[in-house]
């Protein structure tokens, strides 16, 4: 009977270490994708205001560069909805990753009691 409630124990703690290192790979890829993004949308930005010439120009000779500026665009919305996409990955899988932490350390076995115990199984909420 003890060694069903040592197997059990066992069994769920290798439960809680693999959803620690499920999220954990969420985690890292949504900061991945938060860094991607963010990235992406700085390099849209900067080509949007390169593709058109300066508000003060007097010089007619320059023009606008459509395609260039709808890169531009491209790039910088997909780098806000990944940015989005990457900071709400990031929050859950942070998350997540914390709950089970705590559940895996709220779960202990002693099989060294004290006087008058012959085992004990704490668990902390």
């Amino acid at each position: 009977m003890v060694q069903i409630s040592v197997s059990a124990q066992e069994d769920q703690k290798a439960l809680y270490q693999k959803k620690i290192s499920t999220c954990k790979k969420n985690r890292d890829l949504g900061i991945g994708l938060t860094i991607g993004g963010i990235m992406m949308t700085a390099i849209g930005a900067r080509i949007i205001t390169t593709a058109y010439p300066p508000y003060y120009s007097t010089s007619f000779s320059q023009k606008i560069n459509d395609s260039e500026a709808l890169l531009g665009v491209i790039l910088f919305d997909v780098g806000i909805v990944t940015t989005i996409g990457g900071l709400v990955i990031w929050s859950i899988g942070s998350n997540n990753k914390n709950y089970y932490i705590r559940k895996l350390d709220a779960l202990t076995l002693n099989l060294n009691p004290g006087t008058h115990q012959k085992i004990s199984l704490v668990y902390r909420f």
